[in-house]
């Protein structure tokens, strides 16, 4: 009776900093990343979300809605076209579907994409605190010219469409003591871009201050999963895969890398359902060795 009464109390105590948590006012940063001239017309982006103040608050996403300006002349005079860059199946959102933006058009000088339904207090993600965060879904801009005015992605000019620019502006909101609230701060609006055409996905100009290896996303999975983590300097990079028993069934990163952040997908389909682990080992100026689990259910 005694240890039935000390777990209830423990459950009420968790309950209580739960709620407590909810009703903190989370804080967060938007960041536009990951620039990739996919061809000399298109060009591909990342919308990130990021939990900024994890210790004090949990943030629970309830809706946000993105808009940009940018200058039509970078689209070198072609017909203008802003929609969803298809990609993998997981690839281009974290967040469930009921969660993505809606409706992405152009508008004169300006990119917009609406926001999504209202998901109700219990059905919103859970937006990442680690770095670069949460993805919340990949753009495409493309030009029926042969090719964009510039490779210098700069010269695009993109910049967030925040309230001082009038309405339609970007808004963000969470779930503060159980209610959808508007949190927007356009001082954590950024847009990071890289010139050139890297990777989609891979690294970003920001420069991590300490090495991470991230739980896998989602977890447990069936049968892809995301593996990010950051490098603070650059080093020859290791991430392989290992079945229960410790063989190694995968691959997935054997290379030199700058530093940065990173993003790996794993695809389990042609392997059993278990446990398996992830080891990521880091050789350079400093070194890195960290091993981590992960659970398909098929």
């Amino acid at each position: 009776m005694k240890k039935a009464i000390k777990i209830i109390f423990a459950i009420a105590i968790f309950v209580s900093m739960l709620n407590v948590s909810y009703a903190v006012r989370p804080t967060y940063k938007l960041t536009a990343q990951n620039f990739n001239l996919r061809a000399p017309n298109e060009l591909v982006f990342d919308i990130y979300l990021l939990h900024t103040n994890s210790v004090d608050t949990v943030f629970q996403f309830a809706l946000g809605q993105y808009y940009f300006n940018f200058d039509t002349l970078f689209c070198a005079g072609g017909t203008i076209s802003y929609d969803f860059a298809p990609g993998n199946v997981g690839d281009s959102s974290d967040f469930p579907f009921a969660a993505r933006p809606r409706n992405p058009t152009r508008n004169g000088s300006s990119l917009r994409v609406n926001s999504n339904t209202v998901l109700g207090i219990g059905n919103g993600p859970i937006v990442r605190t680690v770095a670069p965060g949460s993805k919340v879904i990949r753009m495409r801009l493309r030009t029926t010219a042969a090719a964009f005015s510039s490779n210098n992605l700069v010269d695009l000019r993109l910049q967030w469409r925040n309230a001082n620019a009038g309405n339609p502006f970007v808004k963000i909101f969470g779930y503060i003591g159980g209610l959808n609230t508007e949190m927007t701060d356009s001082t954590g609006h950024i847009i990071d871009i890289i010139t050139g055409t890297g990777n989609p996905g891979n690294v970003t100009s920001i420069i991590p201050k300490e090495f991470s290896l991230s739980q896998n996303y989602p977890n447990p999975f069936n049968p892809s999963t995301k593996i990010e983590f950051a490098i603070p300097v650059n080093g020859n990079v290791s991430l392989r895969i290992y079945d229960i028993t410790g063989r190694e069934i995968k691959n997935l990163v054997n290379e030199f890398r700058a530093a940065g952040y990173y993003s790996v997908q794993f695809n389990a389909s042609d392997f059993a359902s278990g446990m398996y682990f992830y080891r990521m080992t880091v050789q350079g100026e400093k070194a890195f060795d960290v091993t981590r689990k992960m659970i398909l259910i098929k």
